[in-house]
């Protein structure tokens, strides 16, 4: 039964509620739910409004769904509500403004999904629920924790904070520290995506190759996605590069069982990135599917209207130069068994007409760019202190 509640509007003492979304843009009744009402929803949504939970708010003994959009409450008043939630299974909290630091205390044995998103003044987040398997946490880097190296620090602490994660995506737009070869391992992990952006990416001192300690300490992985948002010429192109010395390619003998579709959007001509490709495809025996997708942005298309989003003339020629690098030093390394997908920009992503869509001898494995939907399951992540 759906429920819509307003201030001042009271609710059946016998009413059992499965889904109730509050729309409010002023103070919520916090008495509600301390009521014979309040122990019985399972479900609650609060969006746009103040909520203050005092120590004397109730226990929601039936509460495993929480979703708290655009809400004015802060850190005390939101440990209020968590301690009284001792079946609460799920708890999504966006856009909440006065949270600082979030603590998820250990007397919620039930919790096993938890999203963060866009909490603008957030510095920390502890999480002590035992059995989360499901964290997504989306917004600027967490200052006290990260920094500037959100993936570095997921590889360095993750492991043995959340040894059990399953599936974790990762999206940092600040990392200027390469990811170091580390002992620690994801033992249970099996999907893994990466999304970089902002302007250190773009530095040569970036070495995408470093991200094979992700790989490496993933046994049980079965898929990688790698996302990167640029719209720059790499200035560490391999192209060029006296045609790219093949013994200069950097290699590791690491061996990677389980991993079976490796996608890169974003792809370009970076050394490192081109040095990282190859040392997927030498060391996967269990490689089904590598996909290369050097447009930008390739998800937002338009295909009713035959159109794309612009692509620069820089990220083209940089599209462009990726083709080349792919088809120097990548092309002849994917073995029989393997499907190779390049996805190129075609001719709706090209302002006046910069190049003609490029002609390629790989004219059987390149595509020309359309909307691509990658669909893996669960891929969120997992974290116990950000």
């Amino acid at each position: 039964m759906l429920v819509v509640l307003t201030v001042g509007f009271s609710l059946p003492s016998n009413l059992v509620s499965k889904n109730l979304p509050l729309e409010l843009s002023c103070n919520f009744p916090c008495a509600l739910l301390s009521s014979e009402t309040g122990w019985s929803i399972e479900t609650l949504r609060l969006f746009s409004c103040t909520f203050r939970p005092t120590e004397a708010f109730g226990c929601l003994r039936r509460l495993t769904h929480v979703f708290l959009h655009s809400i004015l409450v802060n850190d005390e008043e939101l440990g209020h509500l968590l301690s009284n939630c001792f079946a609460l299974e799920e708890l999504e909290i966006l856009s909440c403004n006065e949270i600082f630091h979030l603590e998820i205390p250990s007397t919620l044995s039930k919790l096993s999904v938890l999203r963060v998103l866009g909490c603008k003044v957030l510095q920390a987040i502890e999480i002590n629920a035992p059995k989360l398997s499901t964290f997504h946490y989306g917004g600027a880097p967490v200052q006290n924790c990260f920094g500037n190296f959100m993936i570095c620090y997921a590889r360095t602490e993750l492991p043995s904070i959340a040894p059990n994660v399953v599936s974790l995506t990762l999206s940092s737009h600040t990392e200027t520290v390469n990811t170091p070869m580390l002992p620690g391992k994801f033992l249970n992990l099996k999907y893994l995506d990466i999304l970089l952006s902002g302007k250190m990416i773009f530095s040569p001192s970036y070495d995408f190759f470093s991200l094979i300690s992700f790989i490496s300490g993933s046994p049980a992985l079965e898929s990688f996605v790698l996302r990167l948002k640029q719209d720059v010429l790499r200035h560490d192109s391999i192209v060029g590069e006296s045609d790219g010395d093949p013994e200069d390619i950097k290699k590791v003998d690491c061996p990677h069982n389980h991993l079976k579709t490796v996608t890169i959007t974003g792809f370009c001509s970076s050394k490192s990135l081109v040095e990282l490709t190859i040392h997927i495809l030498e060391n996967t025996c269990s490689l089904k599917c590598l996909t290369l997708d050097t447009t930008r942005d390739n998800e937002i298309s338009f295909p009713m209207i035959d159109r794309c989003l612009t692509m620069s003339k820089e990220a083209l020629t940089e599209a462009h130069r990726s083709l080349k690098a792919i088809r120097r030093y990548i092309v002849g390394k994917v073995p029989s068994n393997v499907c190779l997908k390049v996805l190129e920009p075609c001719k709706r992503c090209q302002p006046d007409s910069f190049f003609p869509t490029c002609q390629s001898d790989l004219t059987t494995k390149i595509i020309p760019h359309v909307q691509i939907t990658i669909t893996i399951a669960n891929i969120t992540s997992k974290k116990n202190m950000i």
